[in-house]
């Protein structure tokens, strides 16, 4: 698990699962990486702002998979996560 900032000052989090598969598992190549958006309201970047605990704002979680025996990158699958927090109102 790999977290760092992209030149955009948004957080990634890379994937990789092969130490938890076995050398001849389909899911060995198995890799994804996450783009991390707080869906904040106000004007301040909550990833910009390492210092700041930020964990009860709702995020956002863009996200491309891939497997090297399918392809890899060239044939990855997107996906989206969203995390929220139930005791976070909107307005």
């Amino acid at each position: 698990d790999n977290t760092q900032n992209n030149d955009n000052h948004n957080k990634v989090l890379q994937l990789r699962y092969s130490p938890y598969q076995s050398p001849f598992s389909l899911w060995n190549t198995m890799v994804d990486e996450l783009r991390i958006l707080p869906l904040n309201n106000n004007n301040n970047n909550c990833a910009n702002d390492d210092n700041n605990d930020h964990h009860d704002e709702p995020t956002i979680l863009i996200g491309i998979g891939s497997m090297a025996w399918s392809g890899g990158m060239l044939n990855g699958q997107p996906f989206c996560l969203v995390k929220n927090n139930p005791h976070h109102t909107q307005t």
